[in-house]
C-alpha cells in the first residue's frame, strides 16, 4: 500500500499522517475487516469508489466522500458496524478515519483536502 498524509486545505489541519492507499483487489476488498483497532494517525482512501460497507468492521469509523476535486459532498461520522452507506453518485473516493477525527479536526462538507505523498 502506498502512504499519503491527508490534509484539509480549508483549515489546514492535518487528518492523517498514514492514509494507505489499497492497490490490489484483495487490500480494497479487505480493507477494514477484522481488525481489532484503528489508530489515531491512519487512514484508509478508497478510489474509485462512492459507497462502503462496514460488514466485519468492528467499530465505528469517520467517513468522508470525496469529488473530483477533492472537495467533500458527503461525511457519515461515527458510522457503526455493519451498515451500508448511501451510494453518492458524485463522489469518486472514499476516505475512512478514525471515529472522532471529523470533530477533533473541525472537517466539514464543502471542505478541500489535499493527499500528499509520502516517501
Amino acid at each position: 500500500m502506498k502512504s499519503v498524509r491527508i490534509i484539509n486545505e480549508t483549515n489546514n489541519t492535518i487528518l492523517a499522517e498514514n492514509g494507505r492507499t489499497p492497490i490490489t483487489r484483495k487490500e480494497v476488498f479487505i480493507g477494514l475487516m477484522g481488525k481489532k483497532n484503528f489508530p489515531q494517525s491512519d487512514a484508509l482512501i478508497l478510489m474509485p469508489c462512492n459507497c462502503i460497507h462496514m460488514l466485519l468492521v468492528r467499530f465505528p469509523i469517520d467517513v468522508i466522500f470525496l469529488d473530483k476535486n477533492n472537495k467533500i459532498v458527503f461525511i457519515l461520522e461515527r458510522f457503526k458496524p455493519w451498515r451500508i452507506s448511501p451510494k453518492i453518485d458524485e463522489a469518486c473516493c472514499v476516505i475512512e478515519l478514525p471515529a472522532g477525527t471529523i470533530v477533533k479536526t473541525g472537517t466539514v462538507k464543502g471542505a478541500i483536502i489535499r493527499l500528499q505523498r509520502l516517501p
